[in-house]
């Protein structure tokens, strides 16, 4: 998936910022137990998104925190058990 697909956000955003969201989510859905279904992942880009917006810009920092967010909403363990999938929109 490529952040560039979010037009209304990648608009605004930088080549260089661009480019460090996507390395965070590479990162993140490299992980063996990331959830494979397109609207999970696509649920994960938006919330990485959303925490770059909220002005979390330090590259590790937002990787710590989304992975956290990963591990506890879109992981495939999660999904199967019938865990809600919709971000909460905090």
């Amino acid at each position: 998936m490529s952040f560039r697909d979010f037009t209304h956000f990648s608009a605004a955003l930088r080549p260089d910022e661009l480019a460090l969201i996507q390395r965070v989510f590479d990162r993140i859905v490299g992980e063996q137990w990331v959830s494979k279904e397109p609207d999970a992942r696509e649920e994960l880009a938006r919330y990485v998104l959303k925490m770059y917006d909220r002005g979390l810009c330090v590259e590790e920092k937002l990787f710590d925190l989304c992975l956290a967010a990963a591990r506890h909403k879109f992981s495939d363990q999660t999904l199967s058990a019938g865990a809600p999938r919709k971000a909460s929109g905090r």
